[in-house]
């Protein structure tokens, strides 16, 4: 099935996110920086100020691997791969995505989301995003679309693939 609207997110060093809405692209006066929206703080994580050096706590001062690494005290962001599944982190990580998530498809009614970068690479992580994308939108949304999150948060299909292809596919085309 060919989806005309969906938002594509990276999660690693940075938050970056792709919008097709209706088919085409969205580029306004910039591209879309949904990684520098704000989402609501969780309590237990309000001792950690975030590390967005513009924003402080926006989403992408809050859940990339140097936020993890500097809330967590590691040496490096090589760390954050032997941290176990059952690390509050991830819990956290989940609460904030699955907030951001909930604003996405609010505001622009996609499809689909696709949760890719480094980050995701957990895979508890994506499994934790849409229970709380689910309690978020806490029944306000009934559609076809919201029936199976497995199908509509999800990991890119083409893997860490994803940027090059698609920037192979925008070469090719414009």
């Amino acid at each position: 099935m060919v989806r005309e609207s969906l938002c594509y997110v990276t999660v690693g060093t940075g938050v970056g996110i792709g919008l097709i809405i209706n088919g085409k692209c969205v580029h306004g006066v910039l591209h879309p920086e949904g990684g520098h929206v704000v989402v609501p703080r969780v309590k237990r994580d309000l001792g950690f100020k975030g590390c967005c050096p513009f924003h402080g706590d926006c989403l992408e001062g809050l859940c990339t691997n140097n936020a993890i690494k500097d809330r967590l005290g590691l040496a490096s962001v090589e760390e954050i791969p032997k941290l176990p599944d059952s690390h509050d982190i991830w819990n956290i990580l989940a609460d904030y995505f699955g907030s951001f998530c909930a604003n996405i498809f609010l505001t622009t009614s996609v499809e689909k989301i696709i949760m890719g970068g480094g980050i995701f690479n957990r895979k508890c992580l994506l499994e934790k995003t849409r229970e709380q994308f689910v309690r978020r939108i806490n029944g306000y949304m009934v559609h076809k679309t919201l029936a199976d999150m497995n199908t509509f948060i999800v990991r890119p299909e083409h893997g860490d693939e994803l940027g090059m292809i698609a920037a192979a596919y925008v070469g090719a085309h414009h």
